[in-house]
């Protein structure tokens, strides 16, 4: 895997360690800002057979992301679990009318008065944003088709959280 990935990765975990936790996120902010977890993540990247520099720049990104999205409104709402129903990295699943079997697994999805939030964390570079948009329109729009085959809402909504940016963009098709 290459170090964009491995980071990539933590951050996710990291997100559905809070998600699940059922504490408020600013509760993680004490643990985030300790020298144990930057270690920890610095050495899970040293594991993953990259250099300490890249370790080091690794475990900053992953600390950096983390903080963004509990501070940030959004990020946090999409990390509480004060909604009408919530789940981290739902698998949904279907079968097509030709007996093909579609699934994928979502990053966050929230019901809240109606609507199906379907999100999907991208830890990226500020000059990737709109490339990332790009790249996974069509993934979001088949997580959207999934959930209505499995989940009853009013609407649904397809959006990428970008937790290095604290920004939360809707996705249309």
């Amino acid at each position: 895997t290459s170090w964009n990935q491995d980071v990539g990765t933590m951050v996710h975990q990291m997100l559905y360690t809070i998600s699940m936790s059922q504490q408020k996120p600013m509760f993680f902010y004490d643990k985030l800002t300790t020298t144990s977890m930057w270690s920890y993540w610095k050495n899970c990247l040293l594991a993953k057979g990259h250099d300490a520099n890249n370790a080091s720049k690794g475990a900053e990104i992953v600390k950096s992301a983390l903080l963004n999205t509990i501070q940030d409104e959004r990020g946090a709402w999409i990390l509480s679990d004060e909604h009408d129903w919530c789940a981290s990295e739902w698998q949904l699943t279907m079968e097509t009318k030709s007996s093909e079997v579609i699934q994928g697994i979502v990053d966050r999805i929230i019901i809240d008065d109606g609507t199906c939030w379907i999100i999907d964390y991208k830890t990226c570079k500020n000059e990737e944003l709109t490339a990332e948009l790009d790249k996974y329109k069509g993934q979001l729009s088949r997580y959207v088709s999934l959930a209505q085959n499995n989940i009853k809402a009013k609407r649904y909504v397809s959006v990428l959280y970008f937790p290095l940016q604290s920004r939360l963009v809707e996705v249309s098709e």
